[in-house]
């Protein structure tokens, strides 16, 4: 695996990012070491409960990769450390030492993925730019969903730029496979069934009115009214639902009918009331006639006054809006929340587990098998199990970590278990736990 680590691109090209060191703990398995795993009965937590399993494996991680081979996940997340200063199994100060430990490590994370899996790799300004380019010979280009900008705060005791932001990559491991299997990332408002419950009310009040057209006029006009008062702040995605149909239901009217991209399909669409066709879109229908010609019949195209406006598609379900590549957040809070749980200043610069449920509610079902290879403080944890006590879900989540200073014990496990009881806060005070079990291996 090492021999031939700078040579591992696609297609056996001799295309070099950069040049790799030997790692020491994969020369160790190459040579014939094989990772060996030690289930810690005292440590695990709550292990016969039948509640959704979570793992913890102390060790290297290399070694907690390769012992995971024969599974695989539909979420990875990790934080990886990144110029600290800290001599953790590398000197992290120094690029090309940094990337060598981290190249086989995601490497192996690649083949842990479902083909619909996906990565999030969390990253400081310093690393961004290596770490790119590493997903992007691993993972490939194509792949990449997308970089989140975390700001953080500013900070004003720098001399040019305040560098407040942290970055997250984000690869799918084959972005075919993800559009095949219908995944559309959509975070649903709070207010979202408020909103519908809102619409329901007003189209009741307006039952005595005969004519089906005006009533649904008359909605139109006092839903948008008492809305708008009503919720303020609702983003413009809810807002779009304004209109009735002649039941009653309430929908959007914005769905684009053009081709992305251009190259759609000709044909024409006559107006309902003019007689004329449709004005078309200039780079062609996204669908093909019959399936047109369905959707009229079941009342799923909006005409517009005349045939001089282009035809919309009704929409009558809400799934909500896509997150913004752009994340606004401070640091205190997690900081807080971790000073709260196993004391002050106990673990720098945590990941905000309440920011990290927005990303994995989005990125996996509820179901799901969600992997952190650099469990540090448990964030992740925290996340999957906050999730699962907000909807019901069985996400079940495997952290590894080394034990340096007893940070797998300490602090990982310690983290896990307290937010899983409630019990043993550093704050003193109650709170109420999450729920379920936990497995602890050691791994050397």
């Amino acid at each position: 695996m090492i021999a031939s680590a700078a040579s591992a691109l696609e297609g056996g090209r001799e295309e070099r990012f950069f040049d790799f060191t030997p790692d020491p703990v994969f020369n160790g398995m190459v040579s014939g070491a094989v990772p060996e795993f030690v289930f810690d009965q005292e440590l695990s937590h709550n292990f016969d409960d039948d509640s959704p399993l979570h793992r913890l494996i102390i060790g290297d991680n290399a070694h907690a990769l390769v012992g995971l081979s024969g599974e695989r996940f539909d979420l990875i997340y990790i934080d990886p450390p990144y110029n600290t200063g800290k001599k953790f199994v590398y000197s992290d100060r120094f690029a090309d030492t940094w990337c060598s430990f981290m190249y086989p490590r995601l490497k192996l994370a690649r083949t842990l993925l479902k083909d619909t899996g996906v990565i999030m790799v969390a990253i400081g300004l310093a690393e961004q730019h290596r770490l790119r380019m590493l997903l992007d010979s691993i993972f490939g280009a194509k792949n990449l969903i997308g970089q989140v900008h975390w700001e953080s705060g500013r900070k004003n005791d720098a001399r040019f730029l305040s560098n407040s932001v942290d970055y997250m990559l984000i690869y799918a491991k084959d972005d075919q496979a993800l559009r095949k299997s219908g995944a559309k990332w959509r975070e649903r408002d709070n207010d979202a069934d408020a909103y519908f419950d809102l619409a329901a009310q007003v189209w009741g009040e307006l039952e005595s009115v005969e004519d089906v057209n005006t009533r649904r006029e008359s909605a139109r006009v006092e839903f948008r009214k008492r809305a708008r008062r009503k919720f303020p702040e609702a983003p413009s995605a809810l807002l779009s639902f304004s209109r009735f149909d002649e039941n009653g239901n309430l929908y959007s009217a914005n769905g684009d009918m053009s081709f992305p991209g251009g190259g759609g399909y000709k044909y024409d669409v006559i107006h309902p009331v003019t007689g004329h066709v449709c004005s078309p879109p200039r780079e062609g229908y996204v669908c093909v006639e019959p399936t047109m010609e369905r959707w009229i019949s079941e009342g799923l195209i909006e005409f517009g006054k005349d045939h001089t406006t282009q035809i919309k598609k009704r929409r009558f379900t809400y799934e909500g809006q896509s997150l913004s590549s752009v994340v606004v957040r401070s640091r205190r809070a997690s900081h807080n929340h971790v000073g709260a749980i196993l004391g002050n200043n106990v673990f720098h610069y945590p990941k905000d587990h309440i920011e990290l449920a927005r990303w994995f509610n989005l990125a996996a079902s509820k179901d799901a098998k969600i992997l952190d290879f650099f469990g540090g403080s448990g964030s992740t944890a925290e996340a999957v199990l906050l999730l699962n006590q907000q909807d019901g879900g069985t996400r079940e989540v495997t952290l590894a970590t080394n034990n340096d200073n007893n940070i797998g014990t300490d602090i990982t496990r310690e983290r896990v278990v307290r937010v899983m009881t409630g019990e043993g806060w550093a704050d003193g005070k109650p709170h109420d736990g999450y729920g379920g079990k936990l497995a602890v291996w050691f791994v050397s």
